[in-house]
């Protein structure tokens, strides 16, 4: 029975009683990956050892004695059935010992593994966890011959903070025990489709060992169908992989920038104004993307959100679908942006999951290029529903009915919201295409797309009918001029021998007397409501002298005939996809902007009821409020509340700068004073904002309290009850695989490593820890606090 308790890797199955740990490294043994030459003690041991310690410990001891190498070193490490879980990890919570030699070193390092499995600190952490079944802890211990270890570090074949698809890798010179603790902070580096977009300086770690790392892990990972994390030791010249483990916190993470939303919903925006237009916009990304990939699960309040009041869309969502039909995963950005190297970063690839979406890729794009023509038609169909749009007055309606006319005027928004929504990216399309093939000429892409089309997008542009306006003025005598100037637009509208400016000017209001400060906001007064400052902006209009840039293709050098004349193809598109955007983004804006008198007809009843103070006040309040209070005729306390609530984050939230791109669904702290910060590693995700409580050992645990920011100079074993009262971490050494970080990464709670001089941070410092940048952003001293 005896001979039982130790027996070779090679020899267990998946169903044998040897724990998480060892069955990945099974895995790795029956794939052909060079392991250490592994023996395992099975748990039947350990629970033998629970009723009879002294026969079993002779037991275990005869059996080490007849595999046992005298002139071998061991690593013995734990192979509990809960740690490496698809959901926990329990690392560092199991004791590993290393270079054991000899049957009595051998068997203290066995016990001191037993005694963790139940020890206060894994106790700590399963409750911390809620981890089921965690009183039936089982443990086996793996055997190992000690690698000598030239270069020993961790790969992850995901990122465990942003689930990117990026392959990060650290590593140290000698043994990997310094990667989990010991004040060691490894070199690093960030591989993206196999490139390498991050590496270390001066190290001493040759890059080809990295290479083979990197060319190793992601074949490992790809066999085993998921995510990894690997450890590894190179020695005379072979990769030996120590461990493997699922990255059990892994969960790809909503990324959110504000890039595009400057073109869709750009400023601070309105509840109101949110939960009308974010449905809207949604829908026709969810409409145009349907037409590309087919059915899918895609949700309209998925695809944006507010962070602070401001537009963030969904990047990662949208460009996900992207790369999965074969473009790069930064194509959205690189549309929008559409800078000078769109052809070096637009790149399209595709595999062989993509392939299944060509025929719906090619309908697509047919479809597209006639979609001037079919937006005409479109566009003169809703111009008559406009006009067959009910001409009461709003103010005469009951609530009921207006709400029923802000229903039919949703529809009409939604349907021309698809049209709004896809010409802009069929201009950013052709221009694309101009600039791949043209760039290299030394072509001015936007001087030849603009040189045709200036007298057809008049209708649409108020700038141009400004100065029309404006010359008209200067054909006043002065003394007309001085009156106009200097009365209101009522008192303007009184005065004799002007009829030939006034009507141009009451045309100008009638044509573009729905345009505002934004045109994706229907709560800001439009020019219509501010007659007199729009006549101010006439009278002291500057006429602009922009010389001609047109540019005849036929002009040309060095363009061969064909180039030619697929130039003048692309050019021809370009410049009617830009009239028919130009006209699309007209008729929107009117067709939305109308909304604004319904809901301030809307507010207007609200306030006779006191249901709230002015009528703006109903732009505070979201579409489903508004519905619920008409079908019920109650205006409830909450909403109350929440209307309050959110009048003074508009007002407070104002002037606040936020970054470009937000990682996660959490609004990221803004606003402090900014100070001072520190750079470092992100190894867990997150914001935190709150004091720091610098801890050098075990003695000082009295000085952390619940939510305190914890900062210790490296990551070990015996800091380990602090990290659950932590509101986050800061370690002056250490990487992705240092003890504070996976802990940190499995209580969710962002952590910073690799941070030099973070112990010099005096206690109850204010700081803000960004677990997505790798920063520590000083807010304030203690002796500020008073």
């Amino acid at each position: 029975m005896a001979a039982n308790y130790i027996v070779k890797l090679t020899d267990c199955t998946t169903h044998s009683p040897i724990g998480n740990k060892a069955r990945s490294l099974l895995f790795l043994e029956k794939a052909k990956y060079k392991i250490p030459e592994t023996y395992i003690c099975t748990w039947d041991a350990y629970k033998c050892f629970l009723s009879h310690p002294a026969e079993t410990k002779k037991a275990v001891c005869d059996s080490f004695l007849k595999i046992a190498n005298k002139n071998k070193a061991y690593a013995v490490r734990s192979s509990s059935n809960l740690e490496d879980s698809q959901h926990n990890s329990y690392a560092g919570l199991f004791t590993t010992v290393l270079n054991v030699q000899g049957a009595h070193a051998f068997m203290d390092a066995i016990e001191s593994i037993w005694a963790t499995a139940n020890s206060s600190a894994v106790s700590l952490y399963a409750n911390k966890m809620n981890v089921l079944g965690k009183d039936d802890s089982l443990m086996a211990v793996i055997i190992q011959d000690m690698i000598p270890s030239e270069y020993s570090g961790v790969v992850f074949t995901q990122n465990p903070l942003t689930g990117e698809a990026e392959t990060i890798i650290e590593a140290v010179s000698g043994s990997g025990d310094k990667l989990v603790q010991g004040g060691v902070t490894p070199s690093r580096w960030i591989i993206n489709r196999g490139e390498y977009v991050e590496e270390p300086n001066n190290s001493t770690i040759p890059r080809k060992i990295i290479d083979q790392v990197l060319a190793k892990s992601m074949k490992i990972s790809k066999l085993y169908g998921k995510p990894l994390d690997l450890e590894w030791a190179f020695s005379n010249g072979t990769i030996y992989w120590l461990q493997m483990r699922e990255i059990t916190s892994l969960q790809t993470i909503d990324i959110y920038t504000n890039q595009f939303s400057k073109e869709f919903l750009p400023g601070m925006i309105k509840p109101l104004v949110w939960s009308i237009k974010v449905p809207i916009i949604n829908g026709a990304w969810i409409k145009m993307l349907t037409e590309i990939i087919g059915p899918n699960d895609l949700d309209v309040h998925r695809l944006a959100k507010a962070f602070y009041h401001r537009a963030y869309f969904n990047t990662g969502v949208i460009e996900s679908i992207f790369e999965k039909i074969g473009f790069s995963n930064k194509t959205l950005n690189t549309l929008i942006i559409s800078d000078n190297n769109i052809s070096k970063k637009l790149i399209y690839r595709p595999g062989f999951k993509s392939l299944k979406f060509l025929p719906r890729i090619s309908i697509f794009i047919l479809n597209k290029i006639g979609f001037s023509k079919k937006a005409d038609r479109f566009l003169k169909a809703v111009e008559k529903k406009i006009k067959d749009f009910s001409s009461a007055d709003a103010g005469q309606l009951t609530d009921k009915q207006i709400l029923n006319e802000i229903e039919k005027l949703l529809t009409l928004t939604r349907d021309i919201s698809y049209y709004y929504l896809v010409s802009p990216f069929i201009v950013y399309g052709l221009t694309y295409l101009l600039r791949l093939f043209f760039a290299k000429k030394g072509l001015d892409v936007e001087a030849l797309a603009d040189s045709e089309n200036t007298k057809e997008l008049e209708p649409f542009d108020p700038n141009i009918h400004l100065e029309k306006l404006s010359r008209k003025f200067s054909e006043l005598d002065c003394i007309q001029q001085q009156k106009i100037k200097n009365i209101p637009y009522n008192d303007f509208l009184k005065l004799e021998g002007i009829a030939g400016f006034k009507s141009e000017m009451l045309n100008f209001l009638k044509r573009f007397g729905h345009v505002s400060d934004s045109g994706n906001d229907f709560s800001y007064p439009p020019w219509r409501e501010t007659p007199s400052l729009i006549l101010k902006l006439v009278t002291n209009h500057e006429k602009r002298i922009v010389p001609p840039t047109h540019q005849d293709v036929d002009t040309l050098k060095d363009i061969s005939f064909f180039k030619k004349k697929l130039l003048k193809i692309i050019l021809k598109k370009l410049q009617r996809s830009r009239i028919t955007k130009e006209k699309v983004s007209y008729l929107y804006t009117y067709t939305y902007g109308m909304l604004r008198d319904l809901f301030l007809a809307m507010g207007f009843l609200f306030k006779q009821k006191d249901f709230i103070e002015t009528s703006e006040d109903i732009f505070f309040m979201n579409y489903d409020e508004i519905k619920e209070t008409v079908r019920t005729g109650i205006f409830s306390a909450l909403t109350n509340k929440e209307v309050f609530k959110r009048k003074q984050e508009i007002s407070q939230y104002k002037n606040m700068e936020l970054p470009n791109t937000i990682y996660g669904d959490q609004e990221p702290p803004v606003g402090l004073l900014r100070k001072g910060s520190f750079d470092g590693v992100a190894t867990s995700r997150g914001y935190y904002c709150g004091r720091v409580k610098v801890i050098k050992g075990i003695s000082e645990y009295n000085k952390i309290a619940q939510g305190d920011i914890l900062v210790i100079p490296y990551s070990d074993i015996g800091l380990a009850p602090l990290f659950s009262k932590a509101g986050a971490i800061i370690s002056e050494s250490g990487g992705m695989l240092s003890h504070c970080s996976i802990i940190a990464r499995e209580y969710k709670i962002p952590a910073v490593t690799s941070v030099e001089g973070a112990c010099s941070l005096p206690d109850n410092t204010l700081v803000t820890v960004d677990g997505y940048k790798g920063e520590a952003i000083i807010h304030e001293q203690p002796d500020e606090i008073n």
